[in-house]
């Protein structure tokens, strides 16, 4: 006889305690680790994301040096009058 599982049958089943003879026999699951195609090709992504950033940096850093040298100008131009 065929017998159809329902959704109590699947919180009826309980694991069997840690230390029983049960558990120790049953061989344990791989754990989810990264493969080393998956690190390279994390490494290799944010290397180009910072070899894309680099250089607006560096822009940035030269328009913010272009201002304040003309805000220091535009002050010493207001302290001689």
């Amino acid at each position: 006889m065929l017998r159809i599982r329902t959704r109590e049958d699947e919180f009826s089943v309980r694991a069997p305690p840690k230390n029983s003879p049960a558990m120790l026999s049953q061989p344990r699951p791989r754990r989810a680790a990264f493969i080393h195609v998956e690190v390279l090709t994390v490494v290799a992504i944010v290397g180009i994301l910072f070899a894309l950033l680099l250089p607006a940096e560096q822009s940035a850093r030269k328009t913010a040096g272009r201002v304040s040298c003309g805000n220091n100008v535009r002050q010493f131009a207001l302290g001689c009058l």
